[in-house]
């Protein structure tokens, strides 16, 4: 597992990336700075589908690499007993 050596605060800052990526595919614009990252990401699992839909062409290609990372990131936090993650 790739993520099989990170604590959970890397896999939480992990999380963060992967998130932050995934709003700059799809042209989010960043929320507000006080606003909790790590539970706007575990958030954006919910909208995966949409986001699907949003996104064209290559972006979708994208967005599935992203989507298999943070995947593996949460199955590596729930192994690893994080809360958050």
């Amino acid at each position: 597992m790739q993520y099989a050596n990170y604590d959970c605060d890397q896999l939480r800052q992990e999380m963060i990336r992967v998130s932050s990526q995934v709003q700059q595919v799809t042209g989010q614009q960043q929320r507000k700075a006080n606003n909790d990252k790590v539970a706007m990401g575990v958030g954006l699992v919910l909208f995966w589908p949409a986001l699907f839909f949003m996104a064209g062409g290559d972006k979708k290609n994208e967005l599935s690499r992203l989507k298999g990372e943070y995947d593996a990131l949460q199955a590596a936090g729930i192994q690893k007993k994080c809360t958050g993650a």
